[in-house]
């Protein structure tokens, strides 16, 4: 029997059965926990769950857009945070594929708001000669952070752990630095605080760039 005759023979068979013909996983990633999708009948099915998580992207991309100018930028990073947090459980734990997928499409809406979000955060509170030196390594980490982070299952083979351990976790400690040590951007600070609040978190980001004795005068 051919690899394609096996394939057919097995397709045929109802889901549960399926199971036992498959080879031992070195990783058990989404497709070991919900084997439905290795039939060529369901690969349209298959291409839906990536359609729907890498939408994900571009509803980051326009929920900050739209909301942008009506949420405290501080608040909207965090925001993007805690829907990452939230996806990242869902795909982890849940048992249902549809809500394994739900997971996937926040946790990368969720990072692409937060993460476009902190090229805001540098531009309006790093000085001028910083500025781009703190753009190129955050670019840079991202990008060392995704390589690590598919090497990681090399070493821990279970993409719940991964996810929780390397992605989940990471979110939520730098959600509360975040929420604990930055101040908002001047914008909004000038627009949606009040003025002693905003005055005082100013300072603070002038004495942060070495301005000792800024002109906040209007």
């Amino acid at each position: 029997m051919t690899t394609d005759q096996c394939l057919s023979m097995v397709c045929t068979l109802p889901t549960d059965q399926q199971q036992q013909y498959a080879n031992s996983p070195n990783i058990y990633s989404f497709l070991v926990k919900f084997p439905i999708y290795q039939c060529p009948s369901e690969q349209n099915e298959l291409n839906v769950i990536k359609t729907i998580f890498y939408s994900g992207q571009l509803f980051g991309f326009f929920f900050s857009s739209i909301v942008g100018d009506y949420i405290r930028a501080k608040y909207l990073l965090l925001l993007g945070l805690a829907i990452g947090v939230v996806g990242v459980i869902l795909v982890s734990v849940s048992p249902w594929v549809w809500l394994c997928v739900t997971g996937m499409f926040l946790s990368l809406g969720g990072c692409i708001i937060s993460y476009n979000l902190t090229f805001i955060f540098i531009t309006e509170l790093v000085e001028e000669r910083k500025r781009q030196t703190h753009k190129v390594v955050l670019s840079a980490i991202f990008s060392v952070g995704a390589l690590f982070n598919v090497l990681w299952f090399f070493v821990l083979p279970n993409f719940e752990i991964v996810l929780l351990a390397f992605y989940g976790l990471p979110i939520v400690v730098t959600g509360v630095l975040f929420l604990l040590f930055f101040k908002d951007t001047p914008i909004s600070l000038i627009t949606k605080y009040k003025a002693e609040k905003a005055y005082n978190d100013l300072l603070y980001i002038a004495k942060i760039n070495g301005i000792d004795n800024p002109d906040l005068t209007l």
